[in-house]
């Protein structure tokens, strides 16, 4: 096993905004200044990286004339206000291999981390990588003394090309603060992958009830990244 510390990330503010107008009545609203973003980084994981490792070099070494490996980290930050409060939100991405080999497979999210954290826990700044390049967790557990503890984050679609993550508010724990994600994304070896990213969230407002929003990166940098 080999412990990666992750970057710090540069965060850029989004607004959410409705898909469509749908009255003065919580429609066609904006809200600026509550959600922000940590702008995706990426490196290859390369055998001098885990050359501490030997199983996971080993696996490394097998794997790597037909693929390649990397690290992307991402955050999200939410912010809620006097009147509203985050109810839900998902991150998504969209892994797309460009380029000559763009027909030879998808890339896919290998592994995610935080696969599912209870309101108990928090997000951490390093990763741990298994024998086999998969991230290494401890797993909470979800019954103690009897009491159902809340998920307030869970992962979806690993190893898939459209991995989410989603952020839900528990009775306990309001969904403000940042989260720290992070997933290893393989790719054909050869080729170039693209990554873009999607937030939604379910606001509570407090006259109005609960809406659905989709971020804007307008005038923000986009989130999109490359993986060579």
């Amino acid at each position: 096993m080999v412990s990666i510390e992750l970057p710090e990330l540069q965060h850029v503010d989004a607004a959410l905004e409705t898909d469509t107008k749908k009255g003065v009545f919580g429609g066609g609203y904006r809200i600026e200044g509550r959600l922000s973003i940590g702008v995706p980084n990426s490196f290859v994981i390369t055998t001098d990286l885990v050359a501490s490792d030997a199983l996971l070099k080993g696996f490394l070494e097998s794997n790597g004339k037909e693929f390649v490996f990397y690290v992307t980290s991402l955050a999200c930050t939410f912010q809620p206000g006097d009147d509203e409060s985050f109810a839900r939100a998902w991150l998504n991405l969209q892994l797309a291999r460009t380029g000559q080999l763009a027909d030879k497979g998808q890339a896919i999210a290998w592994s995610m981390q935080p696969v599912r954290l209870e309101e108990s826990f928090k997000t951490s700044t390093t990763v741990k990588l298994g024998v086999d390049l998969k991230f290494v967790e401890v797993s909470p557990e979800v019954i103690t003394d009897g009491v159902q503890k809340e998920i307030m984050i869970q992962a979806f679609n690993e190893g898939q090309s459209d991995p989410y993550w989603q952020f839900t508010k528990t009775p306990h724990s309001p969904l403000e603060g940042s989260y720290r994600l992070a997933l290893v994304v393989r790719t054909l070896a050869g080729s170039k992958t693209h990554g873009s990213i999607r937030v939604k969230a379910d606001v509570l407002r407090r006259k109005f009830g609960l809406f659905t929003y989709k971020a804007d990166f307008s005038g923000a940098p986009k989130m999109d990244f490359e993986l060579p």
